[in-house]
C-alpha cells in the first residue's frame, strides 16, 4: 500500500476542529475496553477503507493493531452516538527516527462524508504526539 508522508514543523499551534454534534471522541485502547470490543473494532474498521480494499485490508489489520510502535493507548476514533465507529488513527512511535512520531492508518467512514471527520481524528494525534515527548512529530 502506498503512504504519503507529510511533515509537520511544528511551527505554529495546531488550532483544533471541533467535532461536530451526535459525534464525540474515544481513545480505544489495544484488547477492547467497555465501549468497543476488539472484535468490533475490528468489523467496523475493515469497511471505513472501502469495498474495493477488504481482502488487502483484511491482512493489514493484525499489522497495524499489533504494532510495538503503536502503543497501547495510541489508537484514537471517533464514534457516532454510542458505539458506532466512523473515524480512525493512531499514533506510531519511532517509525522514522527515533525520535518522531506518525499519524498512522487514518480512515472515516464514507457514511458519514464531509463533516471533517478525518481531520479531526487526525488532528487528535498531533498534539498527542508532543505529549509523549517526541521532538519530531511526522
Amino acid at each position: 500500500m502506498k503512504q504519503l508522508l507529510m511533515v509537520w514543523r511544528n511551527e505554529e499551534p495546531l488550532t483544533p476542529m471541533a467535532i461536530p454534534e451526535g459525534y464525540r471522541f474515544h481513545n480505544w485502547r489495544r484488547g477492547g475496553d467497555d465501549v468497543i470490543s476488539v472484535e468490533e473494532y475490528r468489523e467496523r474498521w475493515i469497511p471505513m477503507w472501502g469495498a474495493e480494499n477488504v481482502e488487502q485490508i483484511t491482512k493489514w489489520f493484525p499489522e497495524v493493531y499489533n504494532d510495538t510502535r503503536v502503543p497501547d493507548d495510541g489508537f484514537y476514533t471517533i464514534l457516532h452516538g454510542e458505539r458506532e465507529l466512523v473515524a480512525v488513527s493512531c499514533i506510531q512511535l519511532g517509525e522514522h527516527t527515533p525520535d518522531s512520531a506518525t499519524v498512522h492508518a487514518v480512515a472515516a467512514s464514507s457514511d458519514h462524508k464531509g463533516k471533517g471527520l478525518g481531520r479531526i481524528v487526525t488532528q487528535l494525534v498531533m498534539p498527542e504526539a508532543q505529549r509523549r515527548g517526541s521532538t519530531r512529530p511526522i
